[in-house]
């Protein structure tokens, strides 16, 4: 009896300790193991910068390091390291210094010293869906004059991540920058990626409008328009994407021709209502003044518009520590 008392005890022990193995946290939350801090801990990055503006989608490249120095107090019982910041062209190159930023970890919070700027990147621990001020420590404020609120969202912890092709692990996805403008039909968004024991390993950036086609009431004569052409006898035309929309243009006497000018306001109202309620709306917005914009889908583009602005790419491709740095 005794002896299956000691092995009921024993499986007992072993169920209970195998639970809390699973349970237990495994930091993955804490802010400080995205964003390791010692002296001559670095990472290499390529930046791509990508005009999209251009019809070749140009790119201008470079390579930066990012490196930890030598420790110094930093006035409030911690301590600063500087973060010195070469760049060069390419990896034939040699580097050099562009900046010494410094990062700092206080309060639980990871704070990188911009150009002598503090910004709060990190916090600890890191809760998906919360936000946080990333100007707790400059005075800039959370909100801006408009009303928008400008604090970081942590979006993931803990998670996978794909970033320009490449998938990486245990990740916090911090969304830096989200503008979404519906007059310009512009969205600007930054992301920040971490990895686990690793620290920034990207930055996914992009300020990008949608061009459509666009005309206005004071133009006679559309010359170019995309509805025109091949698309003349189309009523309805299928986009690249597979997406179909009406041709307000179609069996027009002259396709070139504008319907819209010379017509009063509640004509041209009138003309704008019939394509904005049509099974397959082109009409993307208008704009009303003295004289009115209207854009529409632009059938000559896959998706229907171009996009324009840019975009910029900061991916790791390398790290380790390298303690020759003062």
């Amino acid at each position: 009896m005794k002896l299956k008392e000691t092995l009921y005890f024993f499986l007992i022990t072993f169920f209970i300790q195998a639970c809390n193995e699973t349970i237990t946290d495994p930091n993955y939350q804490s802010g400080t193991v995205y964003y390791p801090i010692e002296e001559g801990w670095y990472i290499h990055y390529q930046v791509d910068s990508i005009d999209l503006t251009s019809d070749e989608n140009s790119t201008t490249s470079f390579q930066l390091r990012e490196i930890m120095g030598k420790p110094y107090d930093d006035g409030f019982g911690g301590q600063n390291y500087p973060l010195h910041r070469y760049v060069r062209d390419s990896e034939e190159m040699d580097w050099v210094l562009d900046s010494v930023w410094a990062v700092v970890y206080r309060d639980n919070h990871i704070i990188r010293y911009e150009n002598a700027i503090p910004f709060l990147k990190l916090t600890n621990p890191l809760v998906e869906g919360q936000r946080f001020n990333q100007n707790t420590y400059n005075g800039l404020g959370a909100i801006t004059p408009g009303g928008v609120d400008i604090r970081y969202e942590i979006e993931t912890v803990g998670r996978n991540y794909t970033f320009d092709g490449q998938t990486f692990e245990n990740t916090a996805v911090i969304l830096e920058v989200n503008n979404t403008n519906a007059l310009t039909n512009s969205e600007e968004t930054r992301r920040a990626i971490y990895q686990r024991d690793i620290g920034l390993i990207g930055i996914d950036y992009s300020n990008i409008s949608k061009r459509y086609y666009e005309f206005t009431t004071s133009q006679p004569s559309l010359a170019g328009n995309p509805y025109c052409g091949d698309n003349r006898n189309k009523q309805i035309i299928t986009l690249g994407n597979g997406e179909r929309v009406d041709n307000p243009f179609f069996e027009q006497d002259d396709c070139e021709s504008n319907p819209l000018f010379g017509l009063d306001s509640a004509g041209v109202s009138q003309w704008i209502l019939r394509w904005e309620n049509s099974a397959n709306p082109p009409i993307v917005d208008w704009e009303e003044g003295e004289v009115i914009t209207v854009r529409m889908i632009n059938p000559s583009e896959f998706d229907g518009y171009r996009e324009i602005g840019t975009a910029v790419r900061q991916k790791i491709i390398g790290y380790g520590i390298d303690k020759t740095v003062d």
